[in-house]
């Protein structure tokens, strides 16, 4: 009998423990399964973050052309018919001698962006007339005017020189 007495005791603890082992695999279950939840909701707000910026990002790049075509409007020369300047209006740009290849190194008077070519950069750098050098970066299209400067070989720039 008392074998009988002692293995009911030990089929009992071990009923206990295979229990208890059953809780906290369920409860183990129930915490990777919050943490999971947990993720997949950061992982949407990330995600929602990211199409905000996506936007402000777009919202800012139409901003900015629209700046850049304002002022490239304000600062177009007038029509004829105002003076000396109506007789500059319309006349050729001051020669350059253009040189491919070769980028200007020394003070900078300015530089604009989203410039669509050389000529477009000549325009610009001959409309002030402290330019006397400028460099256009063909792979990015960014314009930059100097007052003066000497030529350094670099693929990826054109530039002109003020005869």
């Amino acid at each position: 009998m008392q074998r009988q007495t002692k293995a009911a005791a030990d089929a009992d603890a071990k009923l206990k423990a295979a229990l208890t082992e059953q809780q906290r695999l369920a409860k183990a279950a129930a915490d990777s399964d919050s943490k999971r939840k947990s993720a997949e909701g950061e992982q949407e707000g990330l995600k929602d973050q990211i199409q905000r910026l996506t936007k402000a990002g777009a919202d800012t790049e139409v901003k900015l052309k629209a700046a850049e075509a304002e002022i490239g409007r304000l600062t177009k020369p007038k029509d004829a018919g105002a003076g000396f300047s109506g007789f500059l209006a319309g006349r050729a740009a001051p020669a350059f001698a253009i040189t491919t290849n070769n980028e200007v190194k020394g003070a900078v008077l300015f530089t604009r962006y989203n410039v669509r070519s050389i000529d477009e950069c000549q325009q610009s750098c001959a409309e002030s007339a402290e330019c006397k050098r400028f460099s256009y970066n063909k792979k990015i299209g960014w314009c930059t005017a100097f007052k003066d400067g000497i030529l350094a070989p670099n693929d990826f720039y054109d530039s002109g020189v003020r005869n």
